[in-house]
């Protein structure tokens, strides 16, 4: 093989979708090209403008908003794996700022709630949200929106007799209703994944 069937197979697969530097290099090889060759690829393409991992992890942001949203710890997990250094994931993640993020986890969790059934509690969708890479933080804003808007009075019909007609964190319904301070605390766990736990009693 050679260089430059090296830059011939890189341009059939960046014609199928943009790719990372690393992902470039797995591929090539993969396709049995050497180290010597696909480095002769890399180097030509980046002065071609067609080899970017800045351009690369912005567009991916953009997309991933357009088509299926998630949190920022989401897309940064998905461009560590695609070999993206972390100042260059960072610094597209810019555009998705806190405000951006808690619109989209906002989104999502009344998408969910419209769909869901009379069973759907906080702790679950929390979760839900949390798999979805959103922050602590957020998943708490979506938390209290959600309430202050009566859903989950309205989904899970306040089991309990007592609950009060004036507040929706009221009750004693196991798991039915957020806490006015549901103290969302992340477990590390795995060595990858971050599981987020409401404690019930609140917390600072």
């Amino acid at each position: 093989m050679s260089s430059r069937k090296a830059l011939q197979k890189s341009y059939r697969l960046l014609a199928l979708r943009p790719r990372s530097e690393y992902e470039l290099r797995c591929k090539l090889t993969q396709a049995g090209f050497t180290s010597e060759e696909a480095d002769g690829a890399i180097e030509t393409l980046k002065r071609q403008n067609l080899l970017d991992d800045e351009a690369f992890a912005a567009g991916w942001v953009r997309w991933r908003l357009a088509t299926k949203p998630a949190g920022r710890n989401y897309l940064r997990a998905e461009l560590q794996q695609k070999g993206v250094a972390g100042h260059v994931i960072e610094k597209a993640l810019r555009q998705y700022d806190m405000n951006r993020e808690f619109a989209a986890a906002l989104a999502l969790a009344q998408k969910k709630l419209d769909r869901a059934s009379a069973g759907l509690t906080w702790r679950r969708l929390a979760s839900f949200l949390h798999r979805r890479g959103f922050s602590a933080g957020v998943i708490h804003k979506v938390g209290c929106t959600l309430a202050g808007e009566g859903r989950f009075r309205r989904l899970s019909q306040l089991r309990s007799p007592q609950a009060s007609t004036n507040s929706p964190f009221q009750g004693s319904g196991k798991n039915i209703l957020p806490q006015p301070n549901p103290g969302i605390k992340r477990v590390f766990e795995t060595g990858r994944q971050w599981i987020a736990k409401i404690d019930p009693r609140g917390g600072n």
